[in-house]
């Protein structure tokens, strides 16, 4: 797994090697330990965050700072997509 940050409040922030046919719209996934169902987060064109799932019952405090994180360097996020998968494309622009 593509590993973005490493250490965030403990948590990783990855993507997975196969993020779908078509490829889904940036985001991330936040754990503790890598697996399937990790909280998720799209990242969005104006390099917000928005939540689609918490699913490892982040306390919303830590969710708060990891996502405060995740928007402060959007831009490496951004460029670590695009290294993996090619192209880029955000949920708030879809047709």
């Amino acid at each position: 797994m593509p590993i973005v940050f490493r250490d965030i409040r403990g948590y990783k922030v990855y993507f997975f090697l196969d993020e779908s046919t078509p490829l889904e719209p940036v985001h991330v996934h936040v754990s503790k330990q890598i697996h399937k169902d990790a909280t998720k987060f799209w990242v969005l064109s104006d390099g917000r965050c928005e939540l689609d799932h918490n699913k490892d019952r982040i306390p919303s405090h830590e969710l708060k700072d990891i996502k405060a994180f995740i928007e402060a360097y959007h831009d490496e996020v951004l460029a670590k997509w695009i290294a993996r998968f090619g192209e880029i494309r955000f949920r708030d622009n879809q047709d």
